[in-house]
């Protein structure tokens, strides 16, 4: 058997959030067994003990799928309370190795900026798309992928939520009903970016897909990181061919 011992932190941590000790036991889709979760929350500080069989899942594939059974607790005293919060887990503590991992809040398989410089003169070409109504669409992209980021368990749902605002961008540029002719703005973008059908339904859509319709869709580390590179990608190219020094 393994042990973990997941650490975290409600925000706004000035809330002091308290629940009582709450025992779930975790089952796959199949209904066998994985383990045992215990989750206590005291003065906003998360607590979370796994007792799991599964020794070959990753301490981030459990970050993903942990995360949202300690968020509905949140959410259940957010909703009875009429406040919003929301959590980070920060570090595993893996008991039998006696080995902590502290989570950062980058991805490290993103291209980004190697350099100050780099990132002085990426941003700039940035800031030159914050205008008019395609700059606000251009706006809600980015604060999906830091959704994207902070948010691993919805990440496939900011993913294509990023790309529908470019989408929206190509909309307003070709005059183009955004329900209407979907199939229509999507060619468009997908042509103008060089970017392929598949490339995007399989790495993103087909995860978002159920999530959007309020479903679920569990993904692994893996998937996660083909959904934020490839989203990345596309929003690179966009900033590429129109952005201006």
């Amino acid at each position: 058997m393994r042990e973990l011992v997941f650490s975290g932190v409600v925000h706004p941590e000035r809330a002091q959030v308290s629940i009582s000790q709450s025992t779930q036991y975790l089952c796959d889709p199949q209904g066998n067994d994985i383990g045992t979760l215990i989750i206590e929350i005291s003065v906003s500080q998360i607590t979370a003990h796994l007792i799991t069989s599964k020794e070959e899942i990753g301490l981030f594939t459990w970050r993903n799928s942990l995360q949202p059974r300690i968020e509905v607790l949140v959410d259940s005293f957010g909703f009875l309370v009429g406040c919003g919060y929301e959590i980070e887990i920060i570090k595993a503590y893996d008991v039998k190795a006696k080995k902590d991992h502290i989570y950062g809040v980058s991805i490290d398989t993103l291209p980004t900026c190697k350099s100050n410089d780099e990132v002085k003169e990426r941003f700039a070409i940035i800031s030159s798309l914050f205008k008019d109504v395609e700059g606000g669409l251009f706006q809600r992209c980015l604060a999906d992928l830091r959704k994207a980021i902070r948010n691993p368990y919805d990440s496939s749902l900011h993913c294509f939520r990023a790309i529908e605002s470019i989408r929206q961008i190509y909309c307003h540029r070709n005059s183009l009903d955004p329900e209407k002719k979907r199939a229509k703005s999507w060619s468009i973008l997908r042509e103008d970016l060089d970017i392929g059908e598949k490339v995007i339904n399989d790495n993103i859509q087909k995860f978002a897909k159920i999530i959007r319709h309020g479903g679920m869709a569990p993904f692994t580390e893996e998937e996660r990181t083909r959904m934020l590179n490839t989203t990345w990608d596309i929003v690179n190219k966009y900033i590429d061919k129109y952005g201006t020094k």
